[in-house]
C-alpha cells in the first residue's frame, strides 16, 4: 500500500495493486485541519487502511504545526481510543 497526498483535493489516498483503496478527506479552516470523511472500499476494510490514512494526516498536521478537528466519526473514535498516539494533534 502506498499513500499519496492530494493537497489540491484535500485528501490522502491509499493505493494498492488494484487501484484506490480508500481516502481521508480534510479541509483547512481557522488554521486547523478538519477531518471530514474517511472511506475504505469494502474489499479492504479490516486491513488497517483507515488507520494508515489517519496516520498520514496526523504526520502532515505535525509537520505543518496544525491541529485536527475530528468531524469524521472514525477520526473522533481513534482520537478517543488512542490519545497517546494522536493527543498532540487532536483539537
Amino acid at each position: 500500500m502506498r499513500i499519496e497526498h492530494d493537497q489540491d483535493g484535500g485528501r490522502f489516498v491509499a493505493f494498492g495493486d488494484d487501484g484506490e483503496m480508500g481516502e481521508i478527506a480534510y479541509s483547512q479552516r481557522e488554521g486547523d485541519l478538519w477531518a471530514t470523511h474517511t472511506h475504505v472500499d469494502n474489499r479492504y476494510r479490516g486491513h488497517g487502511v483507515a488507520t494508515e490514512l489517519l496516520d498520514a494526516l496526523a504526520d502532515y498536521a505535525r509537520r505543518e504545526r496544525k491541529k485536527i478537528v475530528p468531524i469524521c466519526s472514525f477520526v473522533a473514535g481513534e482520537f478517543e481510543r488512542d490519545p497517546r498516539k494522536y493527543g498532540d494533534v487532536a483539537r
